[in-house]
């Protein structure tokens, strides 16, 4: 239908003109009417409800309608196939096969994506003899990756192979094998050799050293035996020592250390449970102690205190001495440390120590040092007389 202003056709039945903007409602309305009216009478729709045609009513006692299969002709439009070529036959379904365009498309597709290291060529592979020249009738590789099939095979030849490309080498030379043994046993003798020369220092400076600080032991023989107090030492030859003070004072041979061992009336397991008041009480004198602890030298139980009094480190150490006695150690050393090891040492002489029931009346006489007296008094003579000469 067309627009009734413009003329324009209305699209889709829509009664807005597209290009006027124009309602055109009614005017389909009433064109709408003028067909009805203007179609036949038979043609034309009615109210009225059609009445459906009424069906016959089945029940149980009614027989099932008669088939004519007789009067029905079955052969109608039949003819014999045998005669005719008409006849559709089932092939099976070919094969697609791919073009081989495609086929070298693809196969130079996949070789794009190979990466193959192929090493740098001067110049072609060449197979010689043991005189450096080609041998007659073999043929040189043009490139690397073609091997040589008419090669001669010779099983002094080594083929080395990464992937597709062979290489081939032979040794133009030959090592006798004496010579060759001889070289091995001079580079083993030279390797030796020099070893020795770098590496005996550092042997012979530990050998040293482990010779130095080596301890000596009473079971190694050659002790002195001497008694201080209540109890009687043996000591090894290789130290020095000393009495004082009902005690022993012993020394190592280079004087880097320094023992002193007494026999003091005391019960060991008391002085052990005792470890904070025999701290604080020492801590009052003026001694510094920075560890109390116990601990265990050759299975014997000792008390050891690292002290510092007078500028020294001094390790201090008790351990029982049985008949109602304990050993009393005193270590310093030049190295003003605690030194464990000297402690070993004389852990090693207590061992051996002995208890004497009754020691020596002439020990128990004290020194009187009258020397300091005498000194004095001959200074004094001298200075008088000096003074009494110059008047």
């Amino acid at each position: 239908m067309n627009c009734a202003n413009c003329g324009t056709l209305l699209e889709n039945g829509n009664p807005i003109c597209p290009n006027c903007h124009m309602d055109n409602s009614n005017v389909m309305a009433n064109s709408q009417v003028m067909n009805q009216n203007a179609m036949p009478a038979s043609e034309q729709p009615t109210n009225e409800v059609e009445v459906l045609e009424e069906q016959p009513k089945i029940d149980a006692n009614m027989a099932p309608p008669e088939l004519e299969v007789n009067a029905e002709n079955l052969a109608a439009n039949a003819k014999d196939i045998s005669s005719t070529n008409d006849i559709s036959t089932y092939a099976p379904e070919e094969e697609k096969t791919e073009p081989e365009e495609a086929k070298e498309q693809t196969l130079s597709d996949e070789v794009e994506h190979v990466d193959i290291a192929i090493p740098a060529v001067t110049k072609p592979v060449e197979t010689t003899t043991g005189d450096g020249t080609n041998p007659p009738d073999v043929l040189t590789p043009d490139t690397v990756g073609v091997e040589n099939t008419n090669a001669p095979s010779d099983p002094n030849m080594v083929s080395k192979k990464k992937g597709k490309f062979t290489i081939k080498f032979k040794s133009e030379k030959s090592v006798p094998q004496m010579l060759a043994l001889i070289g091995i046993i001079i580079f083993f003798v030279l390797g030796i050799f020099v070893g020795k020369i770098f590496f005996s220092k550092t042997i012979y400076t530990n050998t040293k050293a482990k010779t130095q600080n080596k301890v000596k032991l009473v079971a190694d023989g050659k002790n002195n035996t001497t008694t201080a107090g209540k109890f009687t030492f043996q000591i090894p030859e290789s130290y020095i020592y000393d009495r004082r003070n009902n005690g022993i004072l012993i020394y190592a041979s280079d004087a880097t250390w320094r023992i002193y061992i007494r026999g003091d009336e005391a019960t060991y397991d008391i002085l052990a449970n005792a470890k904070s008041s025999i701290q604080a009480t020492l801590q009052e004198a003026g001694v510094t102690v920075n560890q109390i602890k116990e601990s265990q030298i050759n299975n014997v139980s000792y008390l050891t205190i690292e002290g510092t009094t007078k500028t020294y480190n001094r390790l201090i150490a008790y351990t029982d001495a049985t008949n109602n006695y304990v050993y009393y150690v005193e270590i310093v050393n030049t190295n003003n440390d605690y030194d464990y090891e000297a402690l070993e040492i004389a852990a090693d002489i207590i061992k051996n120590a002995k208890y004497n029931e009754s020691s020596s009346d002439i020990e128990n006489i004290d020194i009187y040092d009258i020397s300091t007296l005498a000194i004095t008094a001959s200074r004094e003579y001298a200075s008088l007389k000096k003074n009494l000469e110059n008047k």
